[in-house]
């Protein structure tokens, strides 16, 4: 019986089955300890891996498992001849796959779709060829050019050899206009539509400067740069923008109908869409580096709002006169796009509104600029001469420019400078100067002052004083300043800034505006934490409001200088502290910045 225990614990060992019960004769006559004893010795003496045994037994049942799954499959399969089926691919014992056949009709019936597109490909040179020859002889135009500049003769490219280039060819096949009948057009319906939106542009870009308010600081996008900068950055990019879509195939469409005036078949917002448009690196090289020269400085005179009021009104005025005189010159096929009728626009009001000064490259050395300069006008007018010399010359100096578009430009700068400067009037009699601009009228009387003033044209005022001292040449720059800032408040106004400077009672503003006078009334409540209550009245034309942006802060406005800033130390005084070191204690309302109304 020994033996036999061993023998079948052994076995079991090998087997990797010693959770299996024992035979019935072991389990009925030997006791579990005595069991247990022969595992111990038989592990002892003939040791073995009975993890191993156990993984090999696992393996071999899953296998028979798979086995005998396999064998019931085969008797109850398609094979098995009760089911009538067919065998799938491959002899598939599971049968024929209906995705498997669904999938190969859907690729057989998409690869008969993409030959047969790619043949109306290959095949669509030939018909378009056939199309233009037919436009060709309804319209005269066309007819003046050799038929192989008109039908390009390009070879279509196989979708399957080179699939870049044929994707391209697409792109640009859908960007053309081949299906409209151009001979159809009269010269009324290719210039009037762009002269409506022409006249919407205008008014809305008269709109635009007349409302336009600067933002406050805070909410501004680049705090960090001057606003001028920023504006001329914003329009370049713009322009780097619209010449990146030119790369972009599947952007010409788009670009072909709004991005560039064609006289042949115009669209009407193409002439404000081609002021944004380049197509070669070289030109949008010449006119961004004008633009950022120019207009830094037109910017920082003008302001935001009339500086891209003038942008964009500048720009749509001289595509509007480019596709005018090529209409009516029947030069249809000649296309124009770029910034060039803008910028010169930037520079006719730049020069203009210099007219009279003395206009010096910053290059030159300053010995030679006494020699070397032009007032403004005079260089509007050698840029006008030249190119009206390049556009009527048979010897082109520059070729390939839109001098239509350039003048156009001109005219409208040299326009908007005109109307720009009209609005500013300066009289002076009896020594009572009375500046009136857009915002309004001011007078100021010097009648005390012993000076002369003179005219020495419309643009200049000249300021003399006879027989004068030391004092009398610092009474000159006085009236020179006087008079600059009676027009800088009718031009842009000044706005002053107090905050609120408190430790620990919080100063309360109350303003009304008194319906008698007219007058703005500041009533100031719990200052140092008192009951009374300190009021004030402000000058006439100064506006006074609280932030609504900035918490704890007074605006002081109007286009009195001498009101604003008296307005602004009338209140510091009425807060201010007696007998305390203004070092240490602070409490009261502060001019933090000075600032012009519309200029930032």
């Amino acid at each position: 019986m020994g033996n036999r225990i061993l023998s079948v614990l052994h076995g079991r060992r090998l087997e990797g089955t010693l959770d299996l019960n024992l035979p019935s004769d072991i389990k009925r006559t030997v006791r579990p300890k005595i069991i247990e004893h022969g595992l111990q010795w038989l592990r002892a003496n003939h040791p073995i891996d009975e993890d191993a045994a156990i993984l090999a037994r696992i393996e071999r049942e899953e296998k028979e498992e798979e086995e005998r799954l396999l064998r019931y499959v085969q008797e109850l399969g398609p094979q098995s001849g009760h089911w009538n089926a067919q065998l799938g691919e491959g002899g598939d014992i599971y049968g024929r796959s209906t995705f498997q056949e669904t999938r190969k009709v859907n690729e057989a019936r998409l690869l008969k779709e993409q030959e047969k597109k790619r043949k109306e490909w290959l095949e669509g040179e030939m018909k378009d060829r056939e199309k233009i020859k037919k436009q060709m002889k309804g319209n005269t135009e066309l007819q003046k050019y050799n038929p192989s500049a008109v039908v390009e003769a390009r070879p279509r490219a196989d979708p399957q050899e080179r699939p870049f280039l044929a994707w391209a060819q697409k792109h640009y096949i859908r960007a053309e206009n081949t299906d409209s009948d151009f001979s159809t057009l009269t010269t009324a319906r290719r210039i009037l539509p762009a002269l409506g939106v022409t006249l919407l542009v205008l008014g809305l870009c008269y709109w635009y400067a007349e409302t336009y308010q600067p933002p406050v600081y805070y909410k501004r996008m680049w705090k960090d740069l001057p606003p001028a900068a920023a504006t001329i950055m914003g329009l370049m990019a713009t322009n780097v923008g619209v010449w990146l879509l030119w790369k972009l195939p599947p952007a010409w469409r788009l670009l072909n109908r709004y991005f560039i005036s064609v006289p042949l078949y115009p669209y009407a917002m193409s002439v404000v869409g081609s002021v944004f448009s380049h197509q070669q690196v070289k030109h949008l090289l010449t006119n961004t580096v004008i633009l950022w020269l120019i207009g830094l400085r037109l910017h920082d005179e003008i302001g935001r709002g009339n500086f891209l009021s003038l942008y964009l009104s500048s720009g749509v005025i001289g595509s509007l006169v480019s596709l005018t005189s090529h209409v009516l010159l029947q030069r249809l096929t000649v296309t124009s796009l770029g910034a060039s009728g803008a910028i010169a626009g930037l520079v006719a009001a730049w020069c203009m509104l210099h007219s009279d000064d003395k206009l010096v490259p910053s290059f030159l050395p300053h010995d030679w600029r006494d020699s070397i300069s032009a007032n403004g006008s005079t260089v509007l007018a050698a840029i006008v001469a030249f190119e009206v010399f390049n556009l009527v010359s048979p010897f082109k100096v520059v070729g390939k420019l839109d001098n239509y578009a350039h003048l156009g430009g001109y005219f409208a700068g040299f326009v908007w400078a005109l109307l720009y400067k009209s609005r500013l009037t300066v009289n002076i009699r009896s020594r009572i100067v009375t500046v009136e601009g857009p915002r309004g009228k001011l007078t100021k009387d010097l009648s005390h002052i012993a000076v002369s003033f003179g005219r020495p044209d419309k643009n200049t005022i000249s300021i003399e004083l006879h027989h004068g001292a030391r004092k009398g040449v610092a009474t000159l720059r006085t009236v020179r300043t006087l008079i600059n800032n009676l027009i800088i408040g009718v031009t842009r106004g000044f706005l002053y800034k107090m905050r609120y400077v408190y430790a620990h009672f919080p100063i309360n503003v109350n303003i009304e505006k008194n319906s008698e006078t007219g007058n703005y009334e500041v009533e100031i409540r719990n200052f140092l934490g008192e009951k009374i209550v300190r009021r004030i009245t402000a000058q006439p034309g100064v506006e006074v409001i609280t932030s609504a942006n900035v918490k704890d802060e007074l605006q002081l406005s109007g286009n009195s200088l001498e009101a604003v800033s008296q307005s602004a130390a009338d209140i510091q005084q009425i807060c201010r502290v007696r007998n305390k070191d203004i070092r240490k204690f602070l409490d009261g309302l502060y001019v933090s910045e000075r600032t012009n109304i519309v200029v930032e």
